[in-house]
């Protein structure tokens, strides 16, 4: 796995990517969550390099065993979700976000699936791998977290 790649607990695991975000931040972190079944949370890089990086992450997941079974927007913010459309095409992976997120992104990204307050994506049968979905509207009104409770992740 690349050094920049984190495992921060089983199942969560972060690869920080160079974004076009606000200084002084220069990196926004793609999360994938699932021990079995991946969400890849916010791939917001529009750098080809940082966009092959993540994508070379999730070979090795698959050729691990692991599948990919979607793209997870938190939000609309091009910091978190300018590779979304890439990684779709490149994946054949749904993009899932908030309604709120979906009417933001119309022109941009083609979100197959909304997610609302108390849906569930697992990861696994594992009680430890069910994420919750939250819906929290402040920073953008599509907002959304995955919350998954056993671990209080």
């Amino acid at each position: 796995m690349d050094l920049s790649t984190i495992t921060i607990r089983p199942g969560v695991r972060v690869v920080p990517l160079r974004t076009a975000t606000l200084p002084p931040a220069t990196h926004t972190n793609t999360i994938i969550v699932g021990f079995e079944e991946l969400w890849i949370v916010d791939p917001g890089s529009p750098y080809s390099q940082e966009r092959e990086r993540l994508a070379e992450v999730l070979e090795e997941l698959e050729s691990q065993g692991a599948c990919v079974k979607g793209i997870v927007l938190t939000h609309h913010h091009r910091d978190h979700s300018a590779a979304a459309t890439w990684l779709s095409e490149r994946g054949g992976w749904p993009v899932l976000a908030h309604q709120c997120t979906r009417e933001h992104l119309r022109e941009e990204v083609n979100v197959q699936r909304v997610l609302a307050e108390g849906d569930v994506l697992s990861g696994s049968s594992h009680p430890e791998d069910q994420w919750q979905v939250l819906h929290t509207p402040g920073h953008a009104s599509g907002h959304i977290v995955l919350w998954e409770p056993s671990r209080r992740i």
